[in-house]
């Protein structure tokens, strides 16, 4: 009865201490989504938040014809401080609520903060608990706040937008560990995705109404890096010429040109597998570098006249196809190499994986210096392994058609 009375004892007392006293309560927080960094006019940092609204959240939220807030169900603010624990500090003291962190998606910051170094801004970021070290980095030419503080269209909330478009592997895309793991790598440069807010329908004319189109948020470029500060920009096409350089390209369309005399028109392939090897070589002290480039694909249009049940035409395509593909890849490697000295193709890398001893001995501390002058040899292979439904072109004169 006495082992009775004190497992019943024990029992009580479990029930009575149980309960989550460590427990955080939606009503005490303010969840944030993501983060813009910029430069102030005044030398100062400008940090902003994208906070979350429970209530607009969900199947049950309030919208269709609100207000703005409403319809974004999220709410930016912002301050200005000497570093960004100065302005975070005073974003906190004019909430209610505690800022949570747990939750950030995107961390954007703009091209002049960028320009300056972004070093001590990622080691601010992540030392705090919360930090979202698989949060997606971006930057923009323009004011960081404003991509955050974009209506979407298809979601709720912005972050969500711009964190399913880095999803997809259009550009280079990075979180903040990475872009922090490359900072610290061997022979190779930081880089990440640039985003804008761009033109959803692309006018013919300069009337009015063209200009009132909707817009929406989108990756147009990457931004190359020299360390951890910003030394420029490449476009849509340089970007995806890197993503082949640097055996990241999950898919991509190729189109040529069929010219006059052999009936004109255009093919376009959308490659389906792609592979990528970089192979360096010592000679006489400098470094060669062999890229191999292997890709796969089908035809998914043909505007020409040519006959895609011949053998010899299919290996004339692929060969124009490869001629392409390292034009692309060549335009690319000439801006990283000549304009903006940065190997964040890491080329670098590849050698000191290769050759440990020359690297730490002769190259690391000059490799800035090499790396502009690296000779490259491009190698394609493309393979067409299926033309479609029909080896025949539509595009037939008549008398073409009843011969």
């Amino acid at each position: 009865m006495r082992k009775q009375g004190i497992l019943v004892l024990m029992i009580l007392i479990m029930l009575l201490t149980t309960g989550c006293w460590s427990r955080t309560e939606i009503n005490d927080i303010a969840v944030v989504t993501a983060m813009a960094m910029d430069k102030g006019n005044d030398g100062e940092i400008r940090l902003a938040l994208q906070l979350a609204l429970p209530r607009l959240l969900g199947p049950t939220a309030i919208g269709g014809g609100g207000t703005e807030l409403e319809a974004k169900a999220t709410w930016v603010v912002a301050e200005k401080g000497k570093n960004l624990m100065d302005a975070l500090e005073k974003i906190q003291s004019k909430l209610p609520r505690r800022l949570f962190f747990s939750h950030n998606r995107v961390l954007v910051i703009g091209e002049k903060l960028a320009r300056k170094g972004v070093a001590p801004l990622l080691d601010a970021v992540s030392r705090g608990r919360q930090s979202r070290l698989d949060s997606y980095i971006l930057f923009t030419k323009g004011e960081a706040m404003r991509i955050i503080n974009f209506t979407p269209k298809f979601e709720r909330v912005g972050a969500e937008i711009i964190r399913e478009e880095e999803k997809q592997g259009v550009m280079v895309n990075k979180t903040v560990g990475e872009f922090l793991n490359i900072l610290l790598d061997e022979g190779i440069q930081p880089l990440a995705s640039r985003i804008e807010v761009l033109p959803s329908i692309v006018p013919n004319t300069n009337s009015s109404q063209d200009k009132k189109q909707h817009r929406n948020l989108g990756t147009v470029g990457v931004a190359v890096f020299r360390k951890d500060k910003l030394v420029g920009w490449l476009n849509h096409q340089e970007g995806r010429g890197l993503l082949w350089l640097r055996n990241e390209l999950k898919t991509s369309l190729i189109t040529i040109n069929i010219p006059k005399e052999k009936g004109s028109g255009h093919i376009s392939i959308r490659v389906l597998k792609s592979a990528t090897k970089r192979k360096p070589t010592l000679q006489n002290g400098k470094i060669h570098m062999k890229v191999q480039i292997r890709s796969s694909g089908e035809m998914i249009e043909n505007t020409s006249k040519l006959d895609l049940n011949d053998p010899k035409i299919i290996s004339y395509i692929q060969h124009e196809l490869e001629n392409e593909l390292k034009e692309s890849v060549q335009l690319t490697l000439n801006k990283v190499q000549k304009q903006f000295k940065s190997d964040i193709i890491g080329f670098g890398n590849s050698v000191f994986r290769e050759y440990p001893a020359y690297w730490k001995d002769t190259l690391k501390a000059r490799w800035d210096q090499e790396f502009p002058n690296v000779k490259v040899s491009i190698i394609p292979y493309v393979n067409i392994h299926q033309t479609g439904l029909n080896t025949k072109p539509f595009i037939w004169s008549e008398q073409e058609f009843i011969q």
